[in-house]
């Protein structure tokens, strides 16, 4: 099948011939989410273009101008936010890991939420660390105990040591 942006949906069923491989070799996996909406071909790290639309809980859904001007065009019916599209992505990665068959158990050691926004760019810190929080959540949810991976570019100086701390106090458990 298709996903409402037009990618083909097959790549579960890789990733788990890969873990099996993996597995096969005594090599564990960190599963890095890459997937959020229009992800680096448009705005996800808050340093490129107008805004990390991924993030922002006021972005409605629709097409997305992409930075070199090109439309990234989407199916999804225009309700909702894209940050709703993201945590919620986030959360079905989670399931997905939760429910891997027993023999594939201890694979996956980590799961990353999303990959590199940046912290102190261009006023969107806010947006970026409440995405973060839901999304811890939503993934917690399903991995109450797997070390999770908040990843951050430059520039993010003090912010992400801060961040980190509040979440870990506020119940986020492990963090990486």
């Amino acid at each position: 099948g298709f996903n409402p942006e037009g990618f083909v949906t097959g790549g579960l069923n890789h990733l788990s011939q890969m873990l099996y491989k993996l597995k096969a070799r005594g090599v564990v996996a960190l599963l890095d989410m890459h997937a959020l909406p229009c992800n680096s071909a448009c705005v996800s790290d808050g340093m490129n273009c107008a805004a990390p639309l991924a993030y922002d809980d006021k972005a409605p859904i629709g097409d997305i101008k992409r930075c070199d001007g090109q439309v990234y065009p989407t199916l999804r019916r225009r309700e909702g936010h894209w940050r709703d599209v993201s945590v919620e992505a986030v959360s079905k990665l989670a399931a997905w890991v939760r429910d891997l068959p027993d023999d594939l158990a201890g694979v996956v050691v980590a799961v990353q939420l999303a990959n590199e926004p940046a912290l102190n760019s261009g006023g969107f810190d806010a947006m970026i660390k409440e995405f973060y929080t839901e999304a811890l959540h939503a993934a917690r949810e399903n991995l109450p105990s797997l070390p999770l991976v908040l990843s951050f570019i430059p520039p993010n100086d003090y912010a992400v040591p801060a961040f980190l701390n509040s979440l870990m106090a506020g119940g986020g458990g492990q963090l990486l």
